[in-house]
């Protein structure tokens, strides 16, 4: 979703992959940005919090414009971090 804020402000929000595209936490991200108000920085916080609110993460890219944020699942954290080089 491509956002064009009234203050001139853009901001880019892409979703992983489809099951997380048409999830309920997807729908809530999209009423977030339908009924923001404020400019780019204020759209993201609400964005990273109501994404988080539905167990996804959101990962804002950071000195970018627009910013653009990528909503991923939420690592597991039962799952055991991994080596640099992928091994457990």
């Amino acid at each position: 979703m491509e956002v064009d804020l009234p203050n001139g402000g853009r901001l880019i929000v892409a979703f992983a992959n489809s099951e997380i595209r048409k999830s309920e936490g997807a729908v809530a991200i999209a009423a977030t940005i339908v009924s923001a108000t404020g400019g780019e920085s204020e759209l993201e916080v609400a964005i990273v919090h109501e994404a988080a609110a539905h167990g996804l993460a959101a990962h804002p890219s950071r000195g970018r414009h627009p910013t653009t944020i990528l909503i991923r699942p939420a690592p597991d954290p039962a799952a055991e971090p991994s080596s640099p080089d992928g091994a457990r």
